[in-house]
């Protein structure tokens, strides 16, 4: 059982470290509306790859991964300030999941008039699902004079395609 438990280990690291993070390689996103604020910044998905796979085992779960390219843009004459890391994933079963994104807890700053895009990972074991309706829960997570921006979801449907790997 103990060599059982370390293979599945292995093979799940090996996994993870296969899938990358970067959104280099995801496809378009089309018909999804971003979320402005009332100040007009504006934040969407333009891109996105979910890769899903049964696990070994046969215990029914699968181990989904999806990778984001999120672009925002500030049409006002002020910087604002987007934390990555605080930005949830809400799947079609109501859960909320954080990113896995390496340096999601460094803030970016959007100058004045500009935009940047931005990578994130999310993986789940049961409530992501490829081909299924997600929102991107950006509440609280973009800020401009040290005020949070009201900001609504963006929803959209979880690319069934895998990401091209090189």
């Amino acid at each position: 059982m103990l060599a059982s438990k370390s293979l599945q280990s292995v093979l799940l690291s090996g996994l993870v470290a296969s899938l990358g993070s970067s959104c280099a390689h995801v496809t378009p996103v089309s018909g999804v509306a971003p979320t402005r604020s009332a100040e007009g910044v504006e934040v969407t998905v333009a891109a996105d790859a979910c890769d899903e796979a049964q696990e070994p085992d046969g215990n029914g779960w699968s181990l989904t991964e999806l990778m984001l390219e999120v672009r925002v843009t500030n049409p006002t004459g002020t910087p604002i300030l987007v934390r990555p890391g605080d930005i949830r994933l809400r799947t079609s079963d109501g859960a909320s999941l954080g990113t896995l994104t390496w340096g999601a807890a460094i803030p970016m700053n959007v100058a004045a008039g500009a935009t940047k895009s931005f990578d994130l990972r999310f993986m789940d074991r049961g409530s992501l699902h490829c081909g299924t309706h997600v929102e991107l829960d950006t509440s609280g997570s973009v800020t401009a004079g040290g005020h949070a921006l009201t900001t609504d979801g963006v929803a959209f449907t979880a690319s069934g395609a895998p990401p091209i790997r090189l």
